[in-house]
């Protein structure tokens, strides 16, 4: 595995707004900081937001989902594009569109939004979604035009009491919190791997049972806090791919989706684990400089 491996950015997420004052008007884009993001939009930032966010009526605006959980900065960018010109895009079959350049409203917004998270380009990165307004929740579950959603897309609610309040200048808090509490889990996730490698005097992987070299090959862990298996990328990948709830799909047919630990059998979804595999090899490597 190259020594110029970079690690995938700690946060990037496409943004559903809503205006407050417009509720019928709504606005996506994407950031790796959707706090700062945010309040670019709402004028609170000088530097920064967008032409159709600052215009005279339409603030404040405030985040009403994200999808996130995307491998790169032009995954998520690409996404984006696809979900902005949904009428157009080639991520979503010609057949399949929903709507047109003139129709958006937001039924068709979240339609296609879920016609992307299944579409083959993007359902390999096991994106996840998460909704901070009961009423964009509520015309999910609706599903005007009956989508299929993945089961692959982990969906998470966080919806606060009093939301009137909470948006008069943009739900700031809201998100900020999200964002952390995200970035704690992983570096938990990540505290751990690192533990269960230094007292792994073997680090034999669990599937070829050959050494596991952290400095040359970035080393795959399960999320069960417990098991101590260990493995090489390649290994663990070819292993999910052979089941049968983990396909791949046409566009890149060697990266699964999730796949079982073979010691201790607890799912674990594919992007995340190697994210942060990635996170442990540059540890390893920056450790013998």
């Amino acid at each position: 595995m190259s020594h110029n491996l970079q690690v995938p950015p700690p946060f990037y997420c496409v943004y559903l707004l809503r205006s407050v004052s417009k509720p019928n008007s709504y606005y996506i884009g994407s950031t790796p900081n959707p706090y700062r993001r945010l309040r670019q939009h709402n004028g609170e930032l000088s530097v920064g937001g967008a032409y159709r966010t600052k215009k005279t009526g339409f603030r404040p605006w405030q985040m009403t989902m994200v999808v996130y959980g995307f491998p790169s900065k032009i995954a998520a960018l690409q996404f984006e594009h696809a979900w902005q010109h949904f009428y157009q895009t080639r991520h979503i079959p010609l057949e399949k569109r929903l709507g047109s350049k003139s129709s958006s409203t937001v039924h068709l917004r979240i339609a296609n939004v879920k016609l992307l998270l299944a579409a083959a380009g993007f359902v390999r990165m096991g994106l996840r979604v998460a909704i901070f307004q009961k009423h964009i929740y509520d015309i999910w579950v609706t599903n005007k035009y009956n989508v299929a959603v993945p089961e692959s897309v982990l969906l998470t609610l966080d919806f606060q009491q009093n939301q009137d309040k909470l948006i008069e200048g943009g739900n700031y808090d809201q998100i900020k919190v999200f964002v952390e509490t995200l970035a704690a889990e992983e570096d938990k996730v990540f505290e751990k791997s690192v533990e269960k490698l230094e007292n792994n005097d073997l680090r034999q992987c669990s599937i070829c049972n050959q050494v596991v070299d952290p400095v040359d090959h970035a080393p795959c862990f399960c999320v069960n806090d417990s098991c101590q298996a260990l493995y090489h990328a390649e290994c663990w990948a070819n292993d999910m791919l052979k089941d049968s709830e983990s396909p791949a799909d046409s566009t890149s047919p060697m990266i699964p989706i999730k796949g079982r630990c073979v010691e201790c059998t607890k799912l674990n979804w594919w992007w995340p684990t190697v994210k942060n595999s990635m996170r442990v090899y540059q540890h390893s490597n920056q450790a013998i400089k």
